[in-house]
């Protein structure tokens, strides 16, 4: 494919090269030299001369163009050109009479301008007519990586936010505006590196956040505008999406409102649980909340390389209304509520073969299930500028979930139903004062108050603990009621000061008091009249941990060189309560100190390593004194205390290029030893499993990953080559034996070559190969996954696309015919006017009703089969408002 790619560029193509000098005939590098369409100047290619001045476009079509040469502090130069075959002109720039030094611009047209830290890219210049909403343009701008569940990295690191018009209304769970706003009136994408969430620390604090700002057309700032998509299949006729968003983004208001409803197996709101339960890491004067109460059965439970959409037969509507309004040249406050309810049936079947030493056996489960969730979140933030040099802000939401679920299983030919009702309800407070005192110093102080809970009911009509209750006869069924919840407040003070020398000292207290409780009750319904398990089989206990914390972190630079060290002292108090027990009340006092050293090898070049030592606390689940079902055939016991679980470790991190440079490497390694970890003692019979938290020392983890981005100017393509392997050394235990020694160990390469040819056919073609492998003292196992994919966008006319999307899947070796699957989609896309186009959309073209996936465990081999959307063809009609 590659090589037909390559031969059918190079065909009836010339190139243009030259070299660039300076007004001193020294060679010029780092000039920009871009070819124009001299009509409508548009950009066909550019590129940036190397260090000896010499620049090369490949593959330029004969014809007239306008070249023009760029460099900062030089005088631009724009000639026309006319290419009959391999062009070669030299230039000479001569320096200006004033620099001013404020922004590199990549091209005439400037599809790419940077600007400090800001990298601004002009939308139309990476669109293909093939986008629907914000995050299809995000998947096409280069460093910019969109992930299956919507989240989106620049170069390895996630965004903050996703503003408009540099408001924010979703910070972390913005998937919501993502996956919903049209495309259409978007002007230009900035990247914010550097990124300062709080106004007032920029030019203090040292950050390395990134966020993204999209700036729109000047109609779309005056009026109201939004897009609706309307969506319908006819063969078969079962299948519809609709999608409706309006917005106005004026100076004094804000607004984004959006509808929508499938069948699809679409997931239109994304993951919001940063807007729900909002966690910032390293951002001054902000509380994290490490801990959550538990969510009974809220697992996703389909586990599918390309996400669940194809296996998730839902109906899924959600509604929301969001605002910001600002009040004044002092007050700003946003509104955001939603309203989410989905329901989903899927079908899945599983076959377990277990390795238990002596002892092996094989089950098949066949589950349906049926749920019913409603969510909805409400959310208000307040921003008063007291001054220039001191800020309040609030921030509040309450959120409030239920999910209803019915399962019919079979189990080796025994059937069996499940019902559960889950119902969540929780309020988030946070206020922080910011004040600047001077443009080297700023305090901060903060208050933050959870409050949690997440209660459960199920109900099995099988009883499969026989073994365990011999005391009980005749016992046919089985429930249980819990209950988790959690109050935490906490106070943070914290002053930030840069000394005249650029070095900053980050001093912070804190104190965090958090309040963990957790119930169950477990038993079965015989002849109307109730009854309960022992002592053994019910938690109810609580967890109170007050944590004083002093923070020292200190910055300074010394040339090339940033040494960052940090300091944090802890003096823990901690009560726990057991039901009829003794209250077990334990101080703790512990020192973490961490040091990280970055060093600018050269101007593209930069390495970084880390040094740390960390304690994390055990959950609520890890606490649990007695049993709990987690699962309708399993039970779970914990420590019956709270404790901390020690670590320490080192990382390595490199990296090479720049935003424009053809090349970018990222490498990145890891060492972490667990002093104390937690791991399972595993009594599996073939009905049920009982697992027993056990309390190990000594476990040992590795990763090492690789990233390399080349393009490859031959066939105006980007090539990325990843390669990630990690490696988990650790104990665990089967049925009281021996501790066994347990390697578990992750291998993945792959490899993706994407065009920028925006003409006639853009492509996107690679493949991830995974090998997954699990050693104990008794067995070896090896998991062999294989995926490749295929993504051709043909520009039929001027107004008329066809995007084909075709996948590949092997697994358990090396294209097993026998566990292969196919799938290939396509979409043809006219554009009736500027407002308004119509496509033919096909999925699941051939037909693939069953998706069979491997995975492997310590003591099993897992094969799970999903049955997935049969083909059906749609058509939907867009249209702008």
């Amino acid at each position: 494919m590659i090589l037909l790619l390559f031969s059918i560029s190079k065909f009836n193509a010339q190139s243009f090269s030259g070299i660039v000098y300076n007004d001193s005939k020294k060679p010029l590098a780092g000039a920009i030299i871009t070819l124009l369409t001299p009509e409508t100047e548009e950009t066909e290619d550019y590129v940036l001369s190397d260090e000896k001045g010499f620049f090369s476009i490949e593959n330029v079509k004969k014809g007239n163009y306008k070249v023009v040469i760029n460099a900062l502090g030089y005088t631009k130069i724009e000639n026309k050109i006319n290419v009959t075959g391999d062009l070669k002109i030299n230039y000479n720039l001569i320096l200006e009479k004033e620099q001013k030094i404020e922004e590199v611009i990549l091209t005439a047209t400037k599809p790419i301008k940077i600007k400090s830290d800001t990298i601004e890219m002009t939308a139309k210049s990476f669109m293909n007519g093939t986008e629907k909403n914000v995050e299809d343009l995000l998947k096409k701008l280069p460093g910019v990586t969109v992930e299956n569940d919507g989240k989106i990295k620049i170069q390895g690191r996630e965004v903050e936010k996703v503003m408009v018009e540099n408001d924010d209304f979703f910070e972390r769970g913005y998937t919501l505006l993502t996956k919903n706003m049209s495309v259409k009136p978007i002007e230009k994408v900035q990247i914010l590196q550097s990124y300062s969430n709080n106004k007032l620390l920029k030019g203090v604090e040292n950050s390395d956040k990134v966020a993204i700002n999209l700036t729109l057309a000047d109609d779309a700032k005056r009026d109201w505008f939004g897009s609706a998509d309307l969506s319908s299949s006819f063969f078969p006729e079962s299948f519809y999406s609709e999608k409706i968003n309006l917005a106005k983004f004026g100076k004094r208001a804000k607004y984004f409102l959006l509808g929508s409803i499938n069948n699809i197996g679409n997931n239109t709101i994304g993951d919001i649980d940063h807007l729900i339960k909002p966690s910032i890491q390293d951002e001054a004067g902000f509380i994290n909340i490490e801990t959550d109460a538990y969510k009974f059965g809220a697992e996703n439970f389909i586990y599918l390389p390309f996400g669940s959409e194809k296996a998730k037969f839902n109906n899924d509507k959600l509604i929301s209304a969001n605002a910001i309004f600002k009040l004044n040249e002092k007050m700003k406050l946003k509104i955001v509520s939603l309203g989410n309810f989905e329901k989903i049936n899927f079908n899945k079947t599983s076959t377990t073969n277990f390795n238990l030493g002596d002892t092996q056996f094989t089950n098949i489960e066949e589950f349906y299930r049926k749920s019913k969730k409603t969510n909805y979140f409400n959310k208000l933030d307040f921003e008063f500028d007291i001054s220039k040099k001191m800020t309040l802000k609030y921030s509040g939401n309450i959120n409030y979930w239920t999910n209803n679920k019915f399962e019919n299983q079979n189990l080796n030919g025994l059937p069996w139903s499940v019902n559960q009702n889950t119902d969540n309800h929780s309020t988030d407070s946070h206020l922080l004062l910011t004040n600047k005192i001077n443009e080297k110093l700023v305090w901060l102080n903060g208050i933050r108050y959870l409050n949690q809970s997440v209660k459960d009911y199920n109900f099995s009509d099988q009883f499969f603990f026989n073994e365990l209750f011999t005391e009980y006869e005749g016992v046919s069924n089985f429930n249980q009621n819990s209950n988790s919840n959690i109050q935490f407040l906490g106070i943070i003070s914290q002053i930030l000061y840069r000394t005249e020398k650029e070095n900053l000292w980050n001093f912070s207290f804190y104190n965090y008091n958090t309040v963990q409780g957790f119930r169950n009750i477990m038993g079965f319904e015989k002849n109307a009249v109730s009854f309960f398990f022992p002592d053994d089989y019910k938690n109810d206990f609580k967890n109170r941990n007050n944590d004083f914390v002093v923070s020292l972190k200190q910055t300074s630079s010394f040339g090339k060189f940033k040494i960052n060290p940090q300091l944090d002292i802890h003096y823990v108090k901690n009560s726990f309560e057991n039901r009829n027990e003794n209250i077990k009340n334990e101080d703790f006092f512990y020192i973490i100190p961490n040091l990280n050293i970055s060093w600018a090898v050269h101007n593209k070049g930069k390495l970084n390593t880390s040094v740390f030592l960390s304690r994390n606390n055990t959950m609520v689940t890890d606490m649990l004194p007695n049993y709990f079902s987690d699962a309708p055939r399993s039970l779970i016991k914990g420590l019956n205390d709270f404790d901390y679980l020690k670590n320490s470790g080192a990382t390595l991190k490199y990296t090479y290029g720049n935003w424009n440079d053809r090349v970018f490497i990222n490498l990145y390694g890891s060492y972490t030893k667990f002093h104390n970890y937690l791991s399972y003692n595993y009594n599996i019979q073939q009905e049920y499993t009982v697992s027993d938290l056990l309390f190990l020392k000594n476990r040992n983890d590795y990763l090492f990953s690789s990233e390399l981005s080349y393009y490859l100017r031959a066939i105006r393509s980007n090539l990325k080559i990843g390669y990630t392997v990690s490696t988990s050394q650790y104990e665990d235990q089967i049925e009281n034996g021996n501790i066994r020694n347990v390697l578990s160990s992750y291998n993945q390469i792959g490899f993706q070559l994407k065009s920028a040819w925006k003409k006639v056919l853009d492509y996107r073609i690679g493949t991830n190969l995974n090998v997954s492998k699990i050693n104990t003292d008794q067995q070896e196992s090896k998991v062999l996954n294989q995926e490749a994919f295929l993504d051709l966008v043909f520009t039929l006319s001027e107004k008329t696309k066809l995007e084909l999307k075709g996948k590949y899947y092997s697994f358990d070796g090396f294209i097993n015919k026998e566990n292969s699957y196919s799938f290939l989609d396509f979409k043809l896309k006219y554009q009736y006017d500027k407002n308004v186009s119509f496509s033919l959309i096909g999925n699941n073209l051939f037909n693939t009703k069953k998706f069979r996936e491997f995975s492997i465990t310590s003591y099993s081999t897992y094969i799970s089969e999903y049955s997935l959307f049969p083909r059906y063809l749609m058509l939907e009609m867009n249209f702008g408002l």
